[in-house]
C-alpha cells in the first residue's frame, strides 16, 4: 500500500492524460461532416433561383447560371426572384459586399440583360459563395414592317400580303436619293433587297437616310432579331393608284398650266393590256384601264416633258348593268303615274326609288318618260370604257318594226325604217370631281344622226313634205306643262295644255285606256318646264283609209329608237361632244341621261313616249358591236 502511494503521483499524471485525450477524440474539433462550426453551419449553396418566374440554369462548379427571358420581357421594372439556398442562409443582390438581402417578402430585383450578381452568405456570417447569372431575353422572331415612309409619303402597308404602296407627285425625280423613315419589329432590321439572303451591309436601310427607290416595283427585306427569321415586301411606288374599270384624273406639274396642248402617250403598259386615255378640257390627264398592270403615260406640251406612273389594280368583278338612279322627271304622258305607279304620299325620292327598283340590275323592268323632254338619270358602278371602233353601252327600250308599213317610195326602194321608234336623246358624263354623281358641268351629248338636223335621215322629205311635219332639230328647247283644273275620265282631246319656248302650244290628249292622271302627282304648282333637245316629228299616219301610224326610226345614236338586238340601238361614246358640238375623246362614262327628244301627238298611239328598260356595258357583257355603221 505505501508502494502504490509512494508512486500515485504518476499514475494520477496518467489517468489525466488518458481522460485529455479521451475528451478531444470524442468532440468537435472545428467542424463537421454537414459543414458546421459548434452547431453554425458553413454552406453556402445556391439549390435554383428563379426569375420573373423562369428557372435559371446553375452550374454549381463554376458557380454561373444563366436564365433566357421570353420575348418582350421588359428588364426596366423589379422582376420577382425566387430562389432556395443552403439552411439558414442568405441571399444577396450583389457581390460579397452587397448589403441587398433579397427575401420572400422583399424579393424583387431589376436585373440586366447580361451578367447580375447573387451571393449566398452561410449561417457563420463569414462563408459565402457569389454566382454570376447570365440574363438574355428571346431573339425575336417577329419581322414586320410597321410604317414607312418615302420622300414624306407614307406608305399604305397590305401586312397579310407583304405589299405596299405609295403615291408620290407627278414629277418626282426618284434618280435622286429620297428620305426614308421606318417602323419596325424591336431589333429587327431592314433592307432595300429581296430576300435574306441578299441581306448585306450595302443594302441595310436607317431611318432618315436617303436612298433610291425605283418606279414600280421595290423589294424591302426585313430579318428579324434572330438573324433567320425574314419578311420581303413588294412595295409598288407610283403616281397614281387606282382600279380597272374606274377612271383616273391626274393634274399635272404647274409648269403644263400654260401650255395650249398637251399630247398623252402610253410608252410603257402590260402586255394585251385594255386602256384608254384622254384630257380634259384643262389638260387633266384622263386614265381608264381595263387590265391591271403597271402603266407608262407620257405627257408632251412641246416645252415640257413628264412621265406619269400609274399602277392599276384589280377591283371587284363589275356589274355590267345599271346600278344607279339619280334623278327621275317625266314629261306629261299616259304611262306617267303607271311606269312606275305614283302611290298617295309618293314625293319625288320615293319616285325615283322605284325607278331604281325598276331599273338597276340584269332583270330591269320598264319605265316611261312620259312626253317631250322627260328624261332618267342613270349610273354604273364602273366607268364604261370607250373602245375605239366600238359600240360601247346600250340602253334599252320597246322600239319595234311595223309589220306591214303601207308606204311606198316613188322610186321602188323600200320604206324606210319605222314602227313605234320613240327616241330619247343621251347624254353621258364621267365623274370629274370623285363626288359618285353627276353635276351639270359635266354632260356631254351623244351626238346623234340628227344632232343639228334631220335632213340626212331617209325619211325626211316624205314627213316634211308629204306629211307636213315639224322636223327641225331645236337645241336649246324648252316645254312648259299645265296642270289640268280636273281630271276628267275617259277619251278627252284637250286634257293637258303645253307650250314651247319656239311661240308653239297645244294639247295632250288623255285616253280610255288610261285613266290615272298624265300630270307627275309628285310635283307642287299648276305648271313645270323641261329644257333639252327636241328632235324633228318622226310620225305620220300611213294609211289612207284609216290610222296605221308609222314612227320613222332615225339612223343611228338614240334610245327606244331600234329593237334592242339591232347594231343601231348601241351607242359609242366617241360620238360625245361638248355643249358647242366639238368631238370629246373620253376614256368612259359612269353617267347616262335619257331624255324624250319628240313632242308629237300621233292619233290613237298617244303622244310619243321614250320608254326605257335596262341599260348595259357592252364590254362586260362580251358583246362586240362595231361602230362604223355610224357614217
Amino acid at each position: 500500500m505505501n508502494h502504490w502511494f509512494k508512486n500515485s503521483p504518476k499514475i494520477i499524471s496518467l489517468a489525466l492524460l488518458f481522460s485529455l485525450t479521451f475528451l478531444f477524440a470524442c468532440g468537435d474539433s472545428g467542424g463537421s461532416d454537414d459543414g458546421s462550426s459548434d452547431g453554425v453551419s458553413l454552406q453556402a449553396v445556391l439549390n435554383s433561383l428563379t426569375i420573373a418566374g423562369t428557372n435559371v440554369s446553375i452550374n454549381e462548379s463554376d458557380k454561373t447560371g444563366s436564365v433566357i427571358l421570353p420575348l418582350g420581357t421588359d428588364l426596366s421594372t423589379a422582376k420577382p426572384i425566387g430562389f432556395t439556398i443552403s439552411t439558414a442562409a442568405k441571399l444577396f443582390f450583389g457581390d460579397s459586399s452587397s448589403t441587398d438581402e433579397i427575401t420572400a417578402d422583399n424579393n424583387e430585383r431589376v436585373v440586366v440583360e447580361g451578367d447580375n450578381k447573387f451571393t449566398v452568405l452561410a449561417e457563420d456570417g463569414e462563408t459565402s459563395n457569389t454566382y454570376t447569372i447570365t440574363v438574355a431575353i428571346e431573339d425575336s422572331t417577329s419581322a414586320v414592317l410597321n410604317s414607312l415612309t418615302i420622300a414624306g409619303e407614307t406608305v399604305t402597308i397590305d401586312e397579310s400580303n407583304k405589299t405596299g404602296s405609295v403615291v408620290l407627285p407627278v414629277g418626282t425625280d426618284l434618280i435622286t436619293a429620297k428620305t426614308v423613315e421606318f417602323s419596325i419589329s424591336i431589333n429587327a432590321k431592314i433592307y432595300q433587297c429581296d430576300g435574306l439572303g441578299n441581306a448585306h451591309d450595302s443594302n441595310l436601310l436607317t431611318s432618315g437616310n436617303s436612298y433610291v427607290f425605283n418606279w414600280e416595283t421595290n423589294k424591302i427585306t426585313v430579318v428579324a432579331e434572330d438573324g433567320t427569321t425574314a419578311a420581303v415586301y413588294t412595295i409598288v411606288v407610283t403616281n397614281a393608284i387606282t382600279e380597272t374599270h374606274k377612271m383616273l384624273i391626274i393634274s399635272l406639274p404647274p409648269e403644263f398650266d400654260s401650255a395650249s396642248n398637251v399630247n398623252f402617250t402610253v410608252p410603257s403598259a402590260p402586255g394585251g393590256a385594255v386602256y384608254r386615255v384622254g384630257k380634259s378640257e384643262n389638260n387633266k390627264l384622263l386614265f381608264l384601264a381595263a387590265s391591271a398592270g403597271d402603266y407608262t403615260v407620257n405627257a408632251d406640251s412641246g416645252d415640257n416633258n413628264v412621265d406619269i406612273y400609274i399602277t392599276a389594280v384589280s377591283a371587284s368583278t363589275p356589274s355590267a348593268y345599271t346600278a344607279e338612279v339619280f334623278d327621275y322627271l317625266p314629261g306629261v304622258g299616259q304611262f306617267t303615274n303607271d311606269l312606275p305607279k305614283w302611290e298617295s304620299g309618293d314625293d319625288a325620292a320615293a319616285m325615283v326609288a322605284k325607278v331604281r327598283a325598276k331599273l338597276v340590275g340584269e332583270s330591269a323592268g320598264m319605265i316611261t318618260l312620259g312626253g317631250c323632254l322627260g328624261y332618267v338619270t342613270i349610273g354604273f358602278d364602273h366607268t364604261i370604257m370607250n373602245v375605239q371602233g366600238k359600240c360601247d353601252f346600250r340602253i334599252e327600250g320597246n322600239a319595234f318594226q311595223a309589220a306591214n308599213n303601207p308606204y311606198q317610195p316613188e322610186d321602188g326602194s323600200p320604206a324606210p325604217y319605222g314602227g313605234s321608234c320613240e327616241p330619247g336623246v343621251l347624254y353621258v358624263a364621267y365623274d370629274k370631281n370623285k363626288n359618285g354623281h353627276p353635276d351639270d358641268d359635266e354632260w356631254y351629248e351623244i351626238a346623234g344622226s340628227s344632232y343639228s338636223t334631220a335632213e340626212n335621215e331617209p325619211w325626211y322629205d316624205h314627213l316634211t313634205d308629204d306629211g307636213g311635219k315639224d322636223t327641225e332639230v331645236y337645241r336649246d328647247y324648252s316645254i312648259t306643262y299645265h296642270r289640268p283644273a280636273t281630271e276628267p275620265t275617259g277619251n278627252v282631246d284637250e286634257y293637258i295644255q303645253w307650250d314651247d319656248n319656239q311661240g308653239n302650244s297645244g294639247w295632250l290628249p288623255k285616253n280610255s285606256f288610261h285613266n290615272q292622271s298624265y300630270y307627275p302627282q309628285w310635283l307642287s304648282g299648276d305648271s313645270y318646264t323641261l329644257t333639252g333637245v327636241r328632235l324633228g316629228q318622226n310620225g305620220i299616219n300611213e294609211s289612207t283609209t284609216g290610222a296605221y301610224f308609222v314612227l320613222y326610226g332615225y339612223s343611228w345614236g338614240y334610245v327606244d329608237n331600234y329593237p334592242n338586238g339591232a347594231p343601231e340601238s348601241a351607242i359609242d361614246i366617241d360620238w360625245a361632244v361638248d355643249s358647242s358640238g366639238n368631238k370629246v375623246h373620253l376614256p368612259g362614262i359612269d353617267f347616262v341621261k335619257i331624255q324624250n327628244g319628240v313632242n308629237q301627238v300621233n292619233g290613237w298611239l298617244g303622244e310619243c313616249s321614250t320608254e326605257v328598260v335596262k341599260g348595259y356595258d357592252l364590254h362586260l357583257r362580251n358583246i362586240d358591236v362595231d361602230s362604223s355603221f355610224a357614217q
